[in-house]
């Protein structure tokens, strides 16, 4: 049976980010009651563990690589910190900036989704990057003529591997999952007609009616199931809405 750890409200915002390694361990940032620190829990969901991570201006998702190592993002400039479980750091390097989330693959490489603002690469949604390697592939191009600043979402990606040469891509504005292979070609798409599940092009702080389901995250298990990850609003959504500004 799988193991359920909750973590208390109780010292953590709501701006909390957390990663799980196959070994279980649970790390995590949150930037406003705890900036430049990444956290680790323990089993009854208490911070056990922090280091500093503050020469990351903008500390993004952790994520793991296959030695169990930690990797904290910095989503702004593209520096990525190397610490080891118990929280020692290894060292840096660079990938992409606006980095936003990243997947190591079996070979050391990362596939990561970045809004990258090189003009050669900015309309892409994915990059495989070599760690301390200047040079990297794109590939997920949207239709160009769909983008505008206001709907940028559109290039936001979850990943998943799917095995050693492959991995799973999921849209956070459509119920699509693609599945790419690390030469950057497009194997196959996954579509699904969902009810629940309308999509949207933007990211709105509007509450005048129920917040629509948002895509959340992707992981594959084991038996090479594919788990796609949603929030939903319930019918007590108005009570955790606390606008911040108001216009009159």
């Amino acid at each position: 049976m799988d193991t359920i750890v909750s973590i208390p409200r109780e010292g953590i915002s709501d701006q909390l980010f957390v990663s799980v390694g196959s070994e279980g361990t649970i790390v995590g940032i949150d930037p406003v009651l705890h900036p430049g620190r990444v956290l680790q829990f323990g089993p009854d969901g208490r911070i056990v563990a922090e280091a500093d991570v503050s020469r990351l201006p903008s500390p993004g998702i952790p994520f793991f690589n296959l030695e169990g190592e930690i990797l904290i993002p910095d989503e702004r400039y593209g520096m990525v910190q190397v610490l080891t479980p118990a929280l020692e750091p290894v060292g840096t390097f660079m990938t992409v900036e606006n980095l936003q989330v990243a997947l190591v693959l079996p070979s050391g490489d990362m596939v990561v989704n970045a809004l990258s603002t090189t003009p050669a690469r900015v309309r892409y949604a994915l990059h495989l990057v070599t760690p301390g390697d200047d040079r990297l592939m794109s590939m997920d191009r949207p239709d160009m003529r769909l983008l505008t600043l206001g709907n940028s979402f559109r290039l936001k990606r979850f990943l998943a591997l799917r095995d050693r040469t492959s991995f799973w891509s999921a849209h956070a504005t459509t119920y699509r999952i693609d599945h790419w292979d690390v030469s950057g070609r497009l194997v196959e798409s996954l579509r699904r007609d969902a009810p629940w599940f309308e999509g949207r092009e933007t990211r709105s702080l509007a509450r005048l009616e129920p917040p629509p389901a948002d895509l959340v995250g992707l992981d594959s298990d084991s038996e090479g199931r594919l788990w796609v990850l949603f929030s939903v609003s319930d019918l007590e959504w108005k009570g955790s809405w606390t606008p911040t500004w108001a216009l009159s």
